[in-house]
């Protein structure tokens, strides 16, 4: 073996040498590149792991909060209605009582004697009902309708006859009211029967 033979199987062994000396150094390296992966992998999974909980907490709080919600609405709408109710009851109770005393007024009437009594005591006395009777209306609401003389207004009254005139300002009036409309606030309870005038024709 010559000289430079023996100089480059030298090197060769110097160099597995070295290799061998630092494959376990290099190996330490990767295994410890590896176990920083391992534990970055470990932190993210902790992490989302704990978002997804706080999510759920979060969402039973909300769920919770929209039962209670609703719980609470239904009873508010149970007592609105309850106190509607009443309130009705007492505005009927009310109104019932008043004429209650219409009522006794006109049993009393018709329990007068009409052989004792003149006929224009009996007439005052139907009046006095009548004016009682107007005011427990006018207490609930009711308005009469009683257009005599006024402009025809086919949405409150009911034209039941034309009565001719020679004064055109008299045309279209109300000439007659054979029956009085009520209503109630806006509400139309009934119309008024009339009888309207009209000019006749040349």
């Amino acid at each position: 073996m010559n000289e430079d033979q023996t100089h480059g199987t030298e090197e060769l062994e110097a160099t597995t040498d070295f290799e061998q000396e630092q494959s376990p150094e290099v190996m330490s390296d990767e295994e410890e590149i590896g176990n920083i992966s391992v534990s970055e992998d470990a932190e993210h999974e902790g992490v989302t792991d704990t978002s997804i909980e706080d999510l759920e907490i979060k969402l039973i709080a909300e769920e919770d909060k929209y039962v209670r919600l609703v719980a609470e609405f239904t009873n508010y709408r149970r007592r609105v209605q309850q106190e509607i109710s009443a309130a009705r009851q007492r505005g009927q109770a009310d109104l019932l009582r008043g004429f209650l005393e219409v009522l006794d007024d006109l049993e009393r009437v018709s329990e007068t004697d009409v052989n004792s009594t003149s006929v224009k005591t009996l007439v005052e006395g139907i009046g006095l009902v009548e004016r009682k009777y107007q005011q427990e209306l006018e207490l609930a609401g009711v308005e009469s309708i009683d257009p005599l003389g006024e402009v025809f207004n086919p949405q409150f009254m009911e034209g039941m006859a034309t009565v001719s005139t020679e004064n055109s300002e008299e045309e279209g009036k109300v000439s007659e009211v054979f029956q009085k409309g009520y209503r109630l606030e806006d509400k139309l309870l009934r119309v008024a029967r009339v009888s309207v005038f009209k000019v006749d024709s040349p």
